[in-house]
């Protein structure tokens, strides 16, 4: 379970992904996102973070095929929103090319799947090099 004292750690946003989805602001507290649409396109993103995707790739990820009638222009529409639903946080999100492609671009532990990650994979390597209490630290 996800605490706000863990999202507040760092003094940096959160995303959490590996259970409810959730936003925490820099200070911890939670910042609603309550349009699903905008929930939808926020949670693909997340779980492709640091990956740039094709604004027909996203589009197909969270409409399949019952795409709106300009998807395009949809996506740019609930993004800028759901941006400034984010308020700073909402920074991570990035458009290097004016809406062609979208990109969640997050620091180190800002997404808790990203950071569940890089504790087993640390883990598994503290493991199968023998050193069992930091395989078990990381593991915990």
């Amino acid at each position: 379970m996800h605490s706000q004292a863990d999202a507040a750690a760092g003094g940096r946003p959160r995303f959490l992904i590996l259970g409810p989805l959730t936003v925490c602001g820099e200070d911890g507290t939670p910042v609603p996102v309550s349009a699903p649409l905008q929930r939808r396109v926020l949670a693909t993103l997340l779980l492709h973070a640091g990956q740039p995707c094709t604004g027909r790739w996203l589009a197909r990820a969270v409409w399949g095929e019952n795409l709106p009638g300009d998807p395009g222009e949809t996506l740019r529409t609930v993004l800028r929103r759901l941006r400034r639903c984010l308020g700073p946080a909402g920074s991570c999100l990035k458009s290097p090319d004016n809406g062609y492609t979208y990109m969640f671009s997050a620091g180190d532990g800002e997404v808790d799947a990203g950071l569940f990650e890089d504790l087993a994979s640390r883990g598994r390597i503290a493991w199968y090099g023998g050193d069992t209490p930091a395989a078990a630290g990381l593991f915990a």
